[in-house]
């Protein structure tokens, strides 16, 4: 699905760690499918590394929104599990 929608540079972070922790979590999302099917597009890191930004992340959602999200915890393990099976 896309969507249009207009927005001003005022409403850009200032770098990835400052964006909204559900914005991160969706660029992580897209990156883990990247990796996965070992794309030229995947950023130049690994499984092991994604899931340590995920538990970043999940920190930073758990701080921002007062409660974990479980979804986001299992999302770690799976980027964990995937990564201990490659290879």
């Amino acid at each position: 699905i896309e969507m249009e929608q207009p927005f001003t540079v005022g409403e850009l972070a200032g770098s990835f760690d400052t964006s909204e922790p559900r914005f991160q979590l969706a660029v992580a999302v897209a990156e883990y499918a990247e990796l996965l099917k070992r794309s030229p597009y995947a950023w130049e890191g690994s499984l092991a590394d994604l899931s340590a930004e995920v538990q970043r992340i999940d920190g930073a959602i758990t701080a921002q929104e007062g409660a974990g999200d479980e979804d986001v915890a299992e999302l770690a393990q799976l980027i964990w599990l995937a990564d201990s099976l490659q290879d």
